[in-house]
């Protein structure tokens, strides 16, 4: 019964732990993401194709550099730093795409390895077809991963809940056994508060990572708040995007550098002017 109890302990304290970091580890802290980073930092003028926009597409880049993730880190991170440096293939881009300036990009070397990861195992989607009488489909879903979480928290600790009448009972019967004192009358949330107060960096660690968690999931909500698809305010300067948007095609990003992390979109005025 001894060896029960001290397991039952140990397995409390992974429990929690295993929880925690599995949680910690999913909300994308181990590995930079490729998409968003491509999203935020190359997807105004580049796609994550073969295909042209204002700069080349990015698919097959690295190969084009010979392979040389360091000097295409070193493009990505300063093009004209390369460029004076007397490189060849740089200074051939340089001159196809109209002496343009790439502007440089906060991002190490490994956010690059994962932006042109994820430009290798992208694939376009596939313009689905009519599947209705009215010809219309229907968007894509996505997983809410944020309640799959609740849930499976929740459902632990019903688990918990459930477990311990059964563990103290064990526990009490251990310690009648060894001629201890026993508590049967111990409610499940004088045991709860027992457990905390002998568990205090556990708990402390737990408690930091939830609260981490829900400051992210919090951010991300409140984000999204005044950003509105399709809103037209009065413009201070007439002027009309047929030419750019409509003609060329430019993506809005290029000149409205903060047009997806801002409710109001910012205007690089060297790009543009």
């Amino acid at each position: 019964m001894v060896r029960l109890k001290t397991f039952s302990n140990k397995h409390f304290k992974k429990l929690i732990l295993v929880f925690a970091l599995i949680s910690f580890g999913f909300n994308g802290y181990a590995q930079p993401d490729g998409e968003k980073l491509f999203k935020a930092n190359c997807a105004s003028c580049h796609r994550a194709t073969d295909e042209k926009l204002i700069g080349p597409g990015l698919k097959g880049a690295p190969e084009r550099w010979g392979n040389d993730m360091v000097k295409l880190t070193k493009w990505v991170q300063n093009s004209q730093a390369v460029i004076k440096s007397g490189d060849a293939y740089a200074n051939k881009l340089y001159a196809e795409y109209n002496q343009s300036v790439m502007p440089n990009q906060t991002v190490n070397a490994d956010e690059v390895k994962a932006i042109f990861d994820y430009v290798a195992s992208y694939v376009p989607p596939v313009k689905a077809g009519p599947t209705g009488p009215t010809g219309e489909t229907g968007p894509a879903k996505e997983t809410n991963w944020t309640f799959i979480w609740i849930g499976l928290g929740i459902f632990f600790v019903i688990l918990i809940v459930i477990l311990a009448p059964v563990r103290r009972n064990l526990a009490n019967s251990a310690k009648a056994k060894q001629g201890k004192v026993t508590n049967p009358d111990a409610t499940f949330w004088d045991e709860t508060k027992d457990w905390i107060y002998s568990h205090k960096k556990p708990v402390m660690l737990l408690g930091f990572l939830v609260f981490l968690m829900l400051f992210v999931v919090g951010w991300n909500a409140l984000s999204g708040i005044g950003v509105n698809e399709g809103y037209a305010p009065e413009q201070p300067i007439k002027f009309s995007h047929k030419i750019h948007a409509g003609d060329n095609k430019i993506n809005c990003q290029y000149c409205h550098t903060g047009v997806e992390k801002a409710a109001t979109p910012t205007f690089h005025r060297l790009t543009c002017v």
